[in-house]
């Protein structure tokens, strides 16, 4: 349960900060307006998902002027919010507010972790970090991320757990203890991280 509630946090954190705005009404200079979603901005140009699916770049100079204004205020708007879930985490995680358009390369390069497997649609990174390294203040004993069809998947952060601890040929009371300290100590310590981003969960 301890486990399932975490990985709900967690879940819930990705949701809540890497989710794309709703879609917005765009026109042209001839007033011809369409509903899309922003996908990236750039000075001179706009990726947007059109209401069919097909993604394409759009030239800015194309837009009317309250539309430019409208795409800048949305970029101002959500300027810095990567910033902070990085800080939170206290790792490089995201390059900008929508990690699951990133290719699994790009994500894997700004964390540091090297590529386990590549296949022609799938691929996954993994890192073993040293003992010092943080994720949500706590020792994260492996890393990775999966990616398929060029764009990045999933994640899997193991904290304390039964595997990673050394027992002896019989475990002793005292190591199991310990054991189960450790698992709870990181449970705690994460759920208290991420409360004070999300605010405390709802009961489903």
């Amino acid at each position: 349960m301890r486990a399932l509630y975490i990985c709900c946090l967690i879940g819930a954190l990705m949701a809540a900060l890497t989710s794309r705005a709703d879609a917005v009404s765009l026109s042209n200079k001839q007033g011809t307006v369409i509903e899309v979603d922003i996908l990236q901005v750039e000075t001179e140009r706009i990726e947007i998902r059109m209401a069919n699916g097909q993604e394409l770049w759009f030239d800015r100079a194309l837009l009317s002027d309250e539309s430019n204004a409208l795409v800048d205020a949305q970029t101002n708007a959500e300027k810095g919010l990567f910033a902070d879930i990085n800080t939170l985490l206290a790792i490089p995680l995201l390059g900008d507010n929508h990690l699951w358009d990133d290719t699994p390369v790009s994500v894997a390069e700004r964390l540091g972790w090297p590529r386990e497997s590549q296949t022609e649609k799938q691929s996954s990174f993994r890192s073993y970090p040293n003992p010092e390294y943080r994720i949500l203040e706590c020792r994260p004993y492996s890393a990775a991320l999966y990616g398929e069809n060029g764009k990045a998947q999933r994640l899997s952060i193991v904290f304390a757990n039964k595997g990673d601890f050394t027992f002896s040929y019989a475990p002793t009371d005292r190591e199991i203890e310990a054991m189960e300290d450790a698992i709870e100590a990181d449970v705690e310590r994460i759920r208290a991280k991420l409360t004070e981003q999300l605010g405390e969960p709802d009961k489903q």
